[in-house]
Formats: C-alpha cells, sequence, structure tokens
C-alpha cells in the first residue's frame, strides 16, 4: 500500500385555445413580463446542502441561492477547498463562503467536495473530472436553480492547483470566467519541490491515463509539466487572480511569480497579490485586506451582476 503524504420549478405557460387574432404579441410579451416579475419575487434566498453531482459520497456541493436570482443575471462563484489532494472538505471554505455572500449577494456560491486521492484512487485527472462534472450538472439544473451558470473559479492551496489546472486544460466549454489561486502550486519543477515531486507523481497521478492521452492532447510523459499550470498557459487561458505569502514554505511565492509570468507573456490578464506571512496566514490582517479588495475588484470586473 502506497503511503500518501501530500497534501420554480419549470413554468409552462399554457394558453386556452385562443387564435393569433385573438392575443397578439404585445399581449404575451406583456404576460410574460408580469409572470417574470412574479418569479422573481417568489424566489427567496435558499441554500442547498450535500447537492451530489455523482456517484461517490464525496462529489457533494453546498449552493448558496441569492433572492430574487433569474437565469439571466444570477452568475456562479465556484470554491475548490485544498488539503493536498489526499485530505481537506469544503468545510474549510465556510469563512470565504460567508465573506462572498456578504461581498456578492447577487451571485450564487458553490462550495465543492471532489473525490480525496487514495491508494485506490488517483488524485489526477479525477479531481479535475470531478470539477468539470459538477460544473455540468450546475449547467443542467440552471432552470432549477434560476441562475446563469458562468463561473468565477477561486481555489485555495492544493484547490488553487486545481482550479487553475481545471481553468486551463479543461475547461472545453468556455465555462469559466475567471480563475483566483490563495497559495496554490503553479510549477512543481520549481527547485523548492527537489526531491518530493517525483513523489507527488508516484503517489496521485494516473500515469497510465495521461500515456493513453499521449497521441492527443499531451506531448510527453514529463508529468511534472503536465501538471503544472505554469505549463499550460495559453494565449486563450482565462484572467488569473493570485495571492501568495512572501514567507510561505509550503508553496513558495516563485510559484506565484513564475506564474504571473507566463501568463503576462501569454497577454492574459493577470493580477499578483503578495501578502505578509507563511501558508497558513489565511486570515491575517494584511492577507484579509490584499484578498477582498483585489479579489472584489476581479469579482466586479470578470463575473458582473446587475443590482437591477
Amino acid at each position: 500500500m502506497r503511503l500518501l503524504i501530500v497534501t420554480f420549478s419549470f413554468i409552462a405557460l399554457t394558453f386556452s385555445s385562443c387564435s393569433q387574432t385573438e392575443i397578439s404579441s404585445d399581449s404575451i410579451n406583456e404576460v410574460e413580463a408580469g409572470l417574470t416579475t412574479d418569479i422573481q419575487e417568489s424566489l427567496n434566498e435558499s441554500t442547498l446542502l450535500n447537492e451530489s453531482y455523482g456517484d461517490h459520497p464525496q462529489q457533494v456541493f453546498d449552493i448558496y441561492l441569492p433572492e430574487g436570482r433569474t437565469r439571466q443575471k444570477t452568475k456562479v462563484i465556484m470554491v475548490v477547498h485544498g488539503g493536498n489532494w489526499t485530505n481537506g472538505d469544503k468545510s474549510s471554505m465556510t469563512n470565504l463562503v460567508l465573506d462572498l455572500k456578504q461581498n456578492n449577494p447577487n451571485h450564487a456560491i458553490v462550495n465543492i467536495n471532489y473525490v480525496l486521492g487514495s491508494d485506490s484512487h488517483f488524485a489526477f485527472p479525477n479531481q479535475f473530472i470531478d470539477i468539470k462534472a459538477a460544473i455540468n450538472f450546475i449547467k443542467s439544473k440552471r432552470n432549477e436553480y434560476s441562475i446563469n451558470p458562468e463561473i468565477g473559479l477561486i481555489g485555495s492551496s492544493a484547490g488553487g492547483h486545481l482550479a487553475l489546472q481545471y481553468t486551463y486544460k479543461y475547461d472545453t466549454d468556455n465555462d469559466v470566467k475567471f480563475v483566483g489561486s490563495l497559495c496554490g502550486p503553479t510549477n512543481f519543477l520549481d527547485p523548492h519541490y527537489n526531491g518530493v515531486a517525483n513523489q507527488l507523481v508516484d503517489l496521485l497521478v494516473d500515469t497510465m491515463h495521461y500515456q493513453r492521452q499521449l497521441s492527443k492532447n499531451y506531448p510527453t510523459t514529463d508529468y511534472l509539466k503536465l501538471l503544472s499550470p505554469s505549463y499550460n498557459v495559453s494565449y486563450t487561458s482565462k484572467p488569473t487572480l493570485l495571492f501568495y505569502g512572501d514567507t510561505d514554505m509550503v508553496v513558495p511565492l516563485s510559484n506565484g511569480l513564475t506564474l504571473n509570468e507566463d501568463l503576462s507573456n501569454h497577454n492574459i490578464e493577470t493580477s499578483l497579490n503578495i501578502f505578509e506571512g507563511g501558508h497558513g496566514a489565511w486570515y491575517t490582517e494584511t492577507y484579509n485586506e490584499t484578498l477582498h479588495n483585489n479579489l472584489q475588484a476581479f469579482i466586479t470586473e470578470h463575473l458582473f451582476v446587475s443590482d437591477l
């Protein structure tokens, strides 16, 4: 056994049998406008916990739906927890979710779990596939939830890596409009990871999957490059928001600097924000100030929702 050490419903508009001459298009528009108003007024704030998007018990998410939401305006912010890809739970993102709800009262917030890596379940690519499954499930529920599934994807630590890599490599439907990483690994070839990077491959990577993909998407068996967001940036990558601590000994600042440079070289909008402290300094004053001001500006620019 390997030892893992790395860390409301749909409204049916049924009209009685009237001819087109009896109901004008203007009348129909007035009726629909009135129904839309009624629907908006009746949609109260709602929280749905542990919504299943797959068969595994860990394939669940919480979704926080705002009052007055509509399928046209209500976009989605999704957060991804960390935990070395083998541990952790969405509950660790509660404080961030509460902050996002307070600062973005017209957005839906999704807090996702994914199947953790283990001796019997490779983290990669399965955790990227889990994110895609969750997004596809949310898209299939857009009428039921009354949302517009344009997504801002934000992850912390290992979740930051998952968010970045998913957006750059797996978002083939262009669902993600921006991605944010809170101290997520971006470059496993960084000298900081010497001695542990190959263990990451041995323990977490389904190498057979990537070998089967060689003729299509993956030109190399250098798994550290394949799994590093910095090496997967392209000219079509999404705007990216980065937060890194200046004394982080788990995910070094150099990871943030490298990705920021790679994005800039590809003319992708990027914002690198450096706070004082290490990997555990999530709720220090400097971290909170750096996070909320910059995160809010990025959401407003790339996932704007009108108050109307």
